[in-house]
């Protein structure tokens, strides 16, 4: 029998990584997207659920999706303090 964890066939890859992060001190799970440049995204719901202020931008965003012919618009942002551990940042949405 093989003892290499690679070739273990009961684990199975995940497409995805997430991490559970401090938003504005608020729990969250954040997902990491390890294909996606530049850009970051986050829940509409979740700043209204915190009272996070909403802010509108001056000129609409365009978001392509991988998904051909698919694409997103965003018309506000907000700014967040994020804590990853003991790491802290402050990002833009």
């Amino acid at each position: 029998m093989d003892n290499n964890p690679t070739h273990n066939t009961r684990l199975k890859p995940t497409k995805y990584i997430m991490a559970v992060t401090l938003v504005n001190g608020y729990k969250a799970i954040t997902l990491i997207d390890q294909q996606t440049i530049d850009a970051n995204l986050i829940s509409t719901k979740f700043c209204t659920l915190h009272h996070i202020s909403i802010l509108k931008l001056i000129k609409l965003v365009i978001i392509n999706i991988v998904i051909k012919g698919s694409q997103g618009k965003c018309n506000n942002y907000v700014g967040v303090k994020i804590n990853y551990g003991q790491y802290t940042e402050d990002r833009t949405f």
